[in-house]
């Protein structure tokens, strides 16, 4: 018993840190996103969300998921003592793929400008953004080597510190050229994020191993097998947003994509911190027991159950404070994003339960289960987002959201029991029920109802749903008085 709740504790505890780094992301959010919607518009974020998922695209080819393999490496290095030999391969590796992403992007770059635009005007923008693939691998990288080793602490002051540095010198830069100054604002994350990932990751004083070039190939291909891997799941996801914004530019222009983005992002944002504690902690929670089928079943319905507890009241205090959420991060221009906002809400429990199953296939390095889910749950996507949108607008994307995320959690309970006789258990389907029905009640009720009615229904929801977790969370962390 003392060990399950130790068990719920460092997961809240790792929940509790990620979730302050995303609460002050929000922050940083609210005046960098109100200041760029303000100076560039609704057509200026859907410019730079298009450089964005094109880049993304790049990145997930030519990173050949280093960052992503190195995390399972790394953890299962802790006990061996091998850490300084893996160290060694991941920082050379980043070099290689870093390299390779800048000379990819800056050879493609007039065709990158076509196929994203249909016009050749983004040329030297993309020219100029080459370097950004360099810095952005090299970053990973350390960021990986934290992560594989569960230094989260470090992990988290990095990725602040980036954070707020980035936004001090890209403001300025919109105010003084707005449009023109979406590339430099780029560069300059990319390259303040790998300084202050570099700066921790000497202060941890790791001991790199020397090796020879062979060596490095040879110790890099079981990170690269499974990173391989990952990019192709990372590839088809990107590409599935890069098309729907093809799709969307070519029928709605940028007006929609702009709108289509910025909701998108605001859903990530808000109840990220749950979804950043998984691939922050869980994953390398995993790995270290990837042979034990009874660990992972465990430990995935403890994250589970976290996950809905903290997911519910969020989701319910989303719903009916969405109008001002919009207004306080971006501008009452984007209000017409009310109704996907809405929607999609509804679809992170889902979500959360698939990818606490997920992330199995990941650490137990069950490749083929892993990509033959994501294709079809990329495929789902793409064709649910063009049905909703060609059928409701933009608050048709928002149900596809949630649609594509119910028929994912099927796809991947499937598989899990099939593959690796690993299910969710009594509990976790019962909190996970308790947390969703006051979510939909929610949503009705700011659906259909007006005015002092659905101020008083919406708060008693909240208040219920509050409630009921804080009760369940009090006897899994152990908190009542003694």
């Amino acid at each position: 018993m003392e060990n399950e709740q130790k068990a719920y504790r460092n997961i809240f505890k790792a929940t509790a840190l990620f979730g302050g780094v995303q609460v002050f992301n929000i922050l940083l959010s609210l005046v960098r996103t109100k200041i760029v919607a303000v100076l560039l518009g609704v057509s200026g974020i859907g410019l730079m969300g298009l450089l964005t998922n094109t880049l993304a695209i790049i990145s997930s080819i030519t990173r050949l998921g280093v960052d992503q393999g190195a995390i399972r490496d790394v953890s299962m290095s802790v006990g061996n003592g091998k850490i300084g030999e893996i160290a060694t391969v991941v920082k050379r590796w980043s070099l290689f793929v870093g390299l390779l992403g800048a000379i990819v992007t800056l050879s493609l770059a007039p065709q990158l400008s076509l196929w994203s635009f249909g016009t050749d005007k983004y040329t030297l923008a993309f020219c100029w953004l080459a370097c950004t693939m360099f810095f952005d691998a090299l970053t990973k990288g350390q960021l990986a080597i934290f992560q594989g080793l569960r230094k989260l602490r470090t992990l988290a002051k990095s990725n602040l510190i980036g954070a707020t540095v980035s936004l001090i010198l890209s403001i300025p830069i919109y105010y003084i050229w707005g449009v023109d100054g979406i590339v430099p604002a780029m560069i300059i994350t990319y390259v303040c994020s790998f300084l202050i990932s570099s700066f921790y990751y000497r202060k941890e004083k790791i001991t790199e191993i020397p090796l020879t070039v062979n060596e490095t190939v040879h110790k890099g291909l079981g990170i690269m097998k499974l990173g391989v891997i990952l990019t192709i799941s990372g590839f088809i996801t990107t590409l599935v947003s890069y098309l729907f914004n093809i799709y969307l530019s070519s029928n709605g222009g940028l007006q929609d994509v702009g709108l289509y983005q910025s909701g998108f992002n605001l859903i990530e944002k808000y109840v990220g911190l749950i979804f950043v504690a998984m691939g922050t902690d869980y994953y390398p929670r995993l790995a270290e027991v990837n042979h034990d089928n009874k660990k992972i079943e465990t430990i995935m319905n403890q994250q589970a159950i976290i996950s809905f507890l903290i997911l519910g009241p969020v989701i319910c205090l989303f719903l009916p404070t969405a109008p001002l959420i919009i207004r306080l991060l971006l501008s009452k221009e984007f209000l017409p994003i009310l109704p996907f906002l809405s929607w999609a809400i509804l679809g992170i429990l889902f979500k959360a339960a698939s990818w606490c199953m997920g992330f199995i296939f990941i650490a137990k390095g069950a490749n083929k289960v892993f990509i033959y889910s994501e294709i079809a749950s990329s495929l789902i996507i793409l064709i649910f987002n063009i049905i909703g949108y060609n059928l409701w607008n933009i608050k048709g994307i928002g149900i596809a959201f949630t649609l594509s995320y119910i028929f994912h959690l099927i796809i991947i309970i499937t598989l899990g029991s099939w593959k690796f006789k690993i299910s969710y258990n009594t509990e976790s389907k019962r909190i996970f029920l308790f947390t969703l029905l006051p979510c939909i009640v929610c949503f009705l009720s700011s659906t259909f109802t007006l005015g002092y009615i659905y101020y008083f229904t919406t708060i008693l929801i909240f208040l219920f749903s509050a409630f009921y977790s804080m009760m369940e969370l009090k006897k899994r962390l152990h908190l009542q008085k003694r």
